[in-house]
């Protein structure tokens, strides 16, 4: 696939008849279903791949075929969980809060780590991973 110049090769987990490949146009010939739906999925991916590039260039960055395909696949960024944030939370506002503020946040941050332990199972979580429905806390 191309974007702006820049080459791409990925595989959507298909596969076809080559007989039916049109190379000039990269569609899939053809008025089926199957031709439709193949051709709306590369139609797709293409429009991430652009909105991939297109961020990567708005954020001032090299732009390269590889640092594209990772953007689009969303590896390129770090994700964080909560115990980070909480660890940097505590460790940013140690001397900047004061006690009781701080012991709040404290007793907050138990809370947390008790919920995610006792109620889902598991020590930490993605900050992306996962949006909690406020009522799931009570």
């Amino acid at each position: 696939m191309s974007v702006n110049g820049i080459y791409i090769e990925m595989s959507l987990k298909r596969s076809l008849d080559v007989s039916r490949w049109n190379q000039s146009a990269c569609k899939l010939n053809g008025s089926s279903m199957e031709s439709q739906q193949l051709n709306k999925k590369i139609d797709d991916t293409k429009a991430l791949l652009y909105k991939a590039y297109d961020s990567l260039q708005k954020e001032d960055q090299v732009i390269t075929a590889s640092a594209v395909k990772s953007r689009y696949l969303g590896i390129d960024k770090k994700h964080y969980t909560l115990t980070q944030l909480l660890d940097y939370h505590s460790t940013k506002m140690k001397g900047v809060l004061k006690y009781g503020t701080l012991k709040n946040y404290t007793t907050t941050e138990a809370y947390l780590k008790n919920y995610l332990r006792e109620k889902r199972n598991i020590s930490d979580i993605y900050l992306k991973q996962d949006r909690l429905p406020i009522h799931a806390w009570f």
